[in-house]
């Protein structure tokens, strides 16, 4: 699994002239993508919602 993340600052760019940075991420299936998963679910709090 991929996961591309960009950066940019907020509001339109008319000028042409904003920053902006891209981060790839890969993932391998299987021991990465169980904790990937664990990280997001505490992460995100899943846990204390569905208690």
């Amino acid at each position: 699994m991929s996961l591309g993340v960009s950066l940019r600052p907020r509001g339109l760019d008319l000028e042409g002239t904003a920053w902006s940075a891209r981060a790839v991420f890969v993932l391998e299936a299987g021991e990465e993508m169980t904790r990937l998963a664990a990280h997001l679910t505490h992460f995100l709090g899943v846990n204390a919602a569905s208690e």
